[in-house]
């Protein structure tokens, strides 16, 4: 059995995950926007607004990535125009933090990033339980320390804490942690930037402006933790962290 959804993307989706629970569909596209499908009780994928959040970043959205439900419903997308934004979905009505301000004037992140709050906001219906109850997403960080377009987030494993590693145009992954995960707006970018041009033997002025492509965590909970990272000169780079003091 097959279920062709009607977007209404007005560009190509250029990604789509499942939730955790493979009960939540996202999908980013060139036309800025996300959109949120939900699993009724009839397997059916709906999305009862179609703009889910509207305008995420100022160009095309190139990622997306739920993060462990433990943290709550939260999501991290990255943007051609060079920061990766986190988005928590929250019931209509419920505290927003105390934040309410616009999206234009929501502050950069920098090294140690923040954002305020839910400056952009998309409503959508969560489906996921009998009340259909109404919900908002918001954003509640953007991370801005990237110097080119971003083309890759994702959110760590459960077992590493809530992290975020973002591949770049530039050549680096960064990688960043929610300070205090009851409070999402402020993350902290871990130690140095991994620089993967450097280990790039391919001088290629088109690979240098691609950068890393794609990355991935290992799953592993008995590995240390450890990144895979595609970049645009064909290699396939894997790093680890050993820590120092053990």
């Amino acid at each position: 059995m097959s279920q062709i959804l009607q977007s209404s993307h007005q560009d190509y989706i250029h990604d789509i995950a499942f939730d955790h629970y493979g009960r939540r569909i996202a999908t980013c596209s060139g036309d800025r926007t996300v959109k949120i499908w939900d699993c009724d009780e009839n397997s059916e994928w709906t999305s009862s607004n179609e703009g889910s959040i509207p305008d995420a970043h100022k160009t095309g959205v190139t990622s997306i990535s739920w993060a462990h439900p433990e943290f709550g419903q939260l999501l991290a997308t990255s943007g051609s125009d060079g920061f990766a934004a986190i988005w928590e979905e929250r019931a209509e009505g419920s505290s927003a933090g105390g934040f309410n301000v616009n999206h234009a004037n929501v502050p950069s992140a920098g090294s140690s990033s923040s954002a305020g709050g839910d400056s952009n906001t998309g409503t959508a219906t969560n489906n996921n339980t009998n009340t259909n109850t109404a919900s908002r997403w918001m954003e509640r960080a953007r991370l801005t320390d990237s110097r080119k377009s971003l083309s890759c987030a994702k959110f760590a494993p459960r077992h590493l804490r809530l992290q975020l590693a973002t591949g770049s145009a530039d050549g680096f992954v960064r990688i960043y942690e929610a300070v205090d995960v009851m409070n999402l707006n402020f993350w902290s970018l871990k130690s140095h930037p991994i620089n993967v041009d450097s280990n790039s033997n391919n001088s290629s002025e088109n690979a240098s402006d691609l950068g890393v492509t794609c990355l991935d965590w290992c799953g592993g909970r008995f590995e240390p933790p450890t990144l895979v990272v595609g970049d645009s000169s064909g290699n396939v780079n894997v790093y680890r962290y050993f820590d120092k003091s053990e």
